[in-house]
Formats: C-alpha cells, sequence, structure tokens
C-alpha cells in the first residue's frame, strides 16, 4: 500500500507521458530525468520493483515449502528445492536486494 500511494503521487501530473521520450544523444541513455521530483527517472525507477516482487515472492514460497515438508507425515518429493532451499533463499534475496538497490539508483540518479 505505501509503495502504490508513493507512485499514484509521484505519477499523478498529466503531462508525465508527454515526457517518456527517450533520449537520442549518445552520451545519455534512458529517459528524461526531472531533476525536480524526489523519483528522477519513473521508468526506469519503478520497473526495478519486478525484482522486488520476484525475490519476495520466492522467499514466501520457499517458506511455505520448509513449513509445509515440516508439518506433512509423507515424505517430501524429490526435488532440489526441498533438499537444498538455501539456494532459492538466496537466490531470492539477491533479487531483492538487486530491486531496491536499482529503484534507489535510478530515483536518485547517484
Amino acid at each position: 500500500v505505501p509503495f502504490g500511494l508513493g507512485v499514484f503521487i509521484d505519477t499523478r501530473s498529466p503531462a508525465l507521458w508527454d515526457q517518456m521520450e527517450l533520449y537520442k544523444r549518445l552520451d545519455e541513455y534512458g529517459e528524461r530525468k526531472r531533476w525536480h521530483r524526489p523519483v528522477r527517472t519513473t521508468l526506469n525507477s519503478y520497473s526495478s520493483f519486478t525484482f522486488w516482487t520476484i525475490g519476495v515472492c520466492i522467499l514466501v514460497d520457499v517458506e511455505n515449502l520448509v513449513a509445509t515438508d515440516a508439518r506433512s507425515s509423507s515424505p517430501p518429493p524429490p526435488n532440489c528445492n526441498h533438499y537444498y532451499p538455501q539456494f532459492s533463499r538466496a537466490f531470492g534475496v539477491s533479487l531483492v536486494w538487486t530491486g531496491l538497490a536499482s529503484f534507489l539508483f535510478h530515483a536518485s540518479l547517484t
């Protein structure tokens, strides 16, 4: 909810999509920079949260898998994620970190 509210407040300008033209200069990349706004490159910043979302989904799914297996009395399915959940956890944490760091980079342009 706080993230959705932040996106709504930041993108409520009617001229937002008029500014979404890509630079055509060789020494620039991405979209037009909005130096007067807290999120300076809107499209690049908010698309970074896809990494964060997938990472959270992986972490929740791994925790559900481990909790379900601990409660069940049947033999577990033979797969790598069941025997070695730390790899899925590490992948999920790396995606969460990538999404957050990418958002902060594109939002502040530092």
